[in-house]
């Protein structure tokens, strides 16, 4: 009787699965834009590399996906075969209402800041305001797009890549680009010109990007999202990030910059002698402290999946439920495809507890939970719901 019951509970559990599992059997095509440096990029020995590639190759490594990555010249080329399509997935780009029109994405994995960027020689341009009546330059399809519009200047450029756009600053063309800090930043570097080109103003945004699904394979949003999870837990994701995106970029700055910082650097130069002096007998104490910090941000990092998991199980818990569900509810709403949710009971499960105690009851739902997860696709989410007796 048992056996009849476990197997009637796997066939409801895999026949949603059968519906899906021609899309996630085939090869993806997944979009790499050539040079947009350090997401993507060629390297030395002609490899794909960039931050976004080896992120990418951890997520699909964990959801179990077969892929192969396609060399496109530029962004436009890349959505293009989106939208026709003929490519599946592009591990990173910029989260915006437009391209949720074909694209699903999966929850942000960085954040870079659009800013504004002029000559050096450009005296008269020193805040935001000063760019009306500027001939501004950026990228075809590139996100400041949205916010450089003809209000602000009535002569707007537009170039394939990030190197023309430079180009064209320095040579005149242009008296102002928008960009992303991160590329542009970089890109001047490895052109050593960091001392001809800086940025001014006031931030313009906040972008925040992540995996983008051709909205054709909509049911591998909660694998990406489940894998970006895991590995924001167990520090993989940090790793990743910290070697992409280390501290050591160029930053130029005006003289009158220049003289303030100076300024602050004798000041900042006497406060350290001051707390030096003040702190040589509390070295004990500094490092007592610094090992409860490391402690609480230990378990600061075990409270958050705690949070969302179930203590005895594993599973996920009512909390996290609700947020799949939810999620789950939009991109249906927005595919017209449907989604299963599959409801398990154990029967006479309160008659275990009372005849064998609820130690070996504890040990019972243990079993079950690992007989069902070794038995499922990972494109299941597993919950567990609240555990009652009767």
């Amino acid at each position: 009787m048992l056996n009849f019951i476990m197997n009637k509970i796997l066939f409801l559990l895999f026949f949603p699965l059968i519906l899906f599992s021609f899309e996630l059997d085939k090869k993806l095509k997944v979009i790499v834009p050539k040079d947009w440096k350090p997401y993507y990029y060629i390297n030395k020995n002609n490899e794909i590399d960039g931050y976004s590639i080896e992120l990418f190759d951890l997520i699909a490594k964990k959801a179990k996906i077969n892929y192969e990555y396609i060399v496109v010249d530029n962004w436009i080329e890349g959505l293009s075969l989106i939208k026709e399509g003929k490519a599946d997935i592009i591990p990173n780009i910029g989260i915006s209402k437009k391209r949720a029109e074909y694209l699903v994405f999966s929850q942000p994995t960085d954040t870079f800041s659009l800013k504004l960027f002029k000559r050096n020689s450009s005296f008269d341009i020193k805040t935001n305001k000063d760019i009306e009546n500027k001939k501004i330059g950026l990228v075809s399809l590139n996100i400041c797009e949205k916010y450089i519009t003809k209000d602000m200047s009535s002569n707007i450029q537009k170039y394939k890549n990030f190197s023309l756009l430079i180009n064209a600053l320095l040579s005149g063309e242009v008296d102002i680009i928008c960009a992303p800090d991160v590329l542009i930043n970089l890109k001047l570097k490895e052109l050593n010109i960091t001392n001809k080109v800086v940025s001014f103003g006031v931030t313009l945004y906040e972008i925040k990007r992540g995996i983008a699904i051709s909205i054709n394979q909509f049911q591998l949003l909660p694998l990406f999202d489940e894998a970006i999870t895991e590995l924001k837990i167990n520090g993989e994701y940090k790793r990743v990030y910290s070697k992409w995106f280390s501290l050591d970029e160029n930053i130029e700055f005006t003289h009158d910059e220049l003289i303030f910082i100076s300024f602050l650097v004798v000041i900042s130069f006497l406060l350290i002698i001051f707390y030096i002096f003040y702190f040589f007998n509390k070295k004990r104490w500094l490092l007592t402290q610094e090992d409860l910090e490391k402690e609480i941000l230990e378990k600061t990092k075990e409270l958050q999946k705690l949070s969302i998991t179930d203590k005895l199980t594993g599973l996920y818990n009512r909390s996290k439920l609700d947020e799949v569900i939810l999620n789950r509810i939009e991109v249906s709403k927005r595919t017209n495809h449907k989604f299963y949710v599959v409801m398990i009971d154990i029967d006479f499960f309160k008659k275990v507890n009372d005849e064998h105690g609820h130690l070996i009851g504890d040990a019972v739902l243990i079993e079950f939970t690992n007989i069902i997860k070794n038995n499922i696709r990972k494109l299941i989410l597993l919950e567990d719901g609240e555990v009652k007796s009767f």
